[in-house]
């Protein structure tokens, strides 16, 4: 039986910065993890269908923030 598996890959720059994923030891980061949970959000858009159904009382000219980046910073995909 014949086993694949992707060794490696990469995301996209982080502030102008290579970011590369190797599953073959080395340098651990527990920072990984939300790179990749961010990337998944970004493709399948589940922060934003969660913001769409959310009703938001805040008076946007007030805030600094939107709703949706508030959501992220909650989930910590920001």
């Amino acid at each position: 039986m014949i086993e694949c598996y992707q060794t490696s890959f990469s995301f996209p720059p982080v502030k102008h910065h290579k970011v590369d994923v190797s599953f073959k030891r080395g340098e651990i980061s527990s920072d990984g993890g939300m790179l990749l949970l961010r990337e998944i959000d970004k493709r399948l858009g589940l922060t934003m269908a969660i913001d769409r159904v959310l009703c938001d009382n805040h008076v946007q000219g007030r805030c600094d923030h939107t709703q949706l980046t508030m959501l992220r910073q909650r989930i910590s995909l920001s």
